[in-house]
């Protein structure tokens, strides 16, 4: 659902891209620009689709995945608030190769195509910006190249956990994860079946290192589980 009246200066306020636009550019982009809400399990867009804009997650949280219905899709990335995502395609000029839906409900700031291309060819600092946040992503690519090839079940399970807290941080208490995943994402996301994650899951709840309540996952020992993501 597109909202109505949107003080888009508000939802930006303190982005650092924010702060690299000029007024008149803030007030190009606003004008680019729609706020839409989806429901958990909504889809943002589908692979072979034609990228129309660029966008911002403001709120909730979003996976993005490779997979069709006949096949387990395979997430390529968790996306957090403050996360521009979907401008891949975009800069390469080709179509979505990967599909994203909510995982819980969400707020998108959409930023059409046209409007992103006109920024980046006249402010250098916003472009290399986007350069930075690829970059970025090219290295974490890497990195889980690594993990999902070197380590055994263990040590992906513990580095999927761990990479879930920094993305999105934990509930009031410091230990439970600030996400709510299911048990076949969480397989997905560290490389092994769902019957392996769950045993996995079960493994580390009986060491201490974990424990569960529904779908909610605590860490009880960090520690523990960083020496598993670098050992096992």
């Amino acid at each position: 659902m597109t909202r109505k009246n949107v003080n888009f200066a508000s939802l930006w306020d303190g982005h650092p891209a924010w702060e690299m636009l000029t007024p008149g550019e803030r007030a190009y982009i606003e004008s680019e620009s729609e706020v839409v809400d989806y429901a958990k399990k909504e889809k943002v867009f589908q692979a072979g689709d034609f990228p129309e804009c660029l966008m911002i997650l403001l709120t909730g949280k979003v996976r993005e995945y490779i997979g069709s219905a006949n096949q387990k899709p395979q997430i390529v990335r968790l996306v957090a608030p403050g996360e521009f995502f979907s401008y891949l395609p975009i800069l390469s000029h080709s179509m979505y190769s990967t599909s994203a839906t909510a995982i819980e409900p969400s707020c998108i700031c959409k930023v059409r195509r046209e409007a992103l291309m006109r920024v980046l060819n006249q402010n250098n600092q916003i472009c290399m910006y986007f350069l930075a946040r690829m970059s970025s992503m090219l290295e974490i690519a890497r990195y889980r190249q690594v993990v999902l090839t070197q380590k055994h079940v263990r040590g992906r399970m513990a580095d999927a956990l761990l990479t879930l807290k920094a993305r999105f941080g934990t509930e009031s208490d410091g230990k439970t994860l600030s996400v709510i995943l299911s048990r076949e994402d969480i397989s997905n996301i560290s490389s092994m079946t769902t019957a392996n994650a769950i045993r996995t899951i079960r493994q580390l709840t009986k060491e201490g290192v974990i424990a569960t309540h529904g779908k909610r996952i605590i860490i009880e020992d960090e520690a523990a589980l960083i020496h598993i993501a670098e050992t096992d």
